[in-house]
């Protein structure tokens, strides 16, 4: 798969580490993300024009937490 191929041309172990952890977030966010989805959302601002639901702040602390413990 791709994720495989992406970590074998990393030139170092510590890249392949990173990579790894980083794939591993982003696929346990999106997770999260699909399985909401089609839920009714709460929606605050973050800015002047940009919405923020709960299931965008969940997917944020899911890739931090695996990021900090990795």
């Amino acid at each position: 798969n791709r994720i495989h191929s992406s970590l074998s041309k990393c030139p170092s172990s510590r890249l392949q580490h990173a990579l790894k952890s980083a794939c591993h977030a982003a696929l346990a966010a999106g997770q999260h993300i699909r399985v909401h989805y089609n839920q009714p959302h709460s929606i605050t601002l973050k800015g002047a024009i940009n919405l923020v639901t709960e299931t965008d702040i969940a997917a944020e602390r899911i890739i931090v937490e695996i990021l900090t413990r990795d």
